[in-house]
């Protein structure tokens, strides 16, 4: 089928759709067969297929996307496409999709809550700050362990430095001495080693931690409200 005869048939075949979206397609294919290099005399069919097959896809694709309705019948051995405007189904389609009316709060009991604020409010306050005073003093005390581990750190750090380097400076004079100073060094690099994999357990993993757990318990809470909003 040449161009000319393709791009008529195909916007006859798709009469029944919106102006808008038959406007669409018939210039998108135009494009593309002004990019293919075919002109009105060449054949069109060959690098697009036949108009009926197109018109379809097109009618199912707008069906999909709500549209138009589409209702494939079968008549013998030939397929018959009906195309529904959305306004005839608008009706049944509101109708099943209408959700119940969302109740909200009444006002007797906005009124009970404001008028017994001043026994419910102070709990909840003290509730709340008794929560977050909590959450601080665990903060705090990793932070003080952490910064007491780097403290001792520092500390057996320096201690094994100076009895390492004094066990060597007596080691002629007195070996057993300067043997027992070098070994009470070597133990305490030992224990800076350890206070620095301390300190980096409370950095690198226990606070991280504990912040993500109480960030995932008001996570928790959130969605649970919204939830329960969404259900009434």
């Amino acid at each position: 089928m040449k161009r000319i005869d393709f791009m008529q048939r195909l916007e006859s075949l798709l009469s029944d759709i919106p102006e808008a979206e038959r406007s669409e397609a018939i210039q998108y294919y135009s494009d593309y067969l002004d990019d293919a290099g075919i002109m009105d005399d060449d054949e069109a069919t060959e690098s697009l297929g036949s108009p009926e097959f197109i018109a379809e896809n097109i009618k199912r694709e707008l069906s999909e996307s709500g549209n138009i309705d589409y209702v494939e019948k079968k008549d013998n051995s030939k397929a018959i496409v009906e195309y529904k405007a959305p306004e005839q189904n608008a009706g049944a389609a509101n109708t099943s999709n209408e959700k119940p009316p969302k109740k909200g709060v009444s006002t007797g009991v906005v009124i009970a809550l404001i008028l017994t604020s001043p026994l419910w409010a102070p709990l909840v306050l003290a509730a709340m700050l008794t929560v977050f005073g909590l959450f601080i003093g665990i903060l705090g005390a990793l932070a003080g362990i952490f910064i007491a581990s780097v403290c001792v750190f520092f500390g057996c750090l320096a201690a094994a430095v100076a009895l390492v380097i004094a066990g060597f400076a007596c080691f002629l004079a007195s070996p057993l001495a300067g043997i027992a100073l070098i070994g009470t060094g070597l133990i305490a690099g030992g224990l800076t080693i350890l206070m620095l994999m301390f300190a980096v357990f409370i950095c690198g993993m226990a606070i991280p931690g504990f912040c993500k757990w109480v960030s995932g318990l008001c996570k928790k809470a959130k969605a649970r409200r919204q939830a329960k909003k969404q259900a009434n």
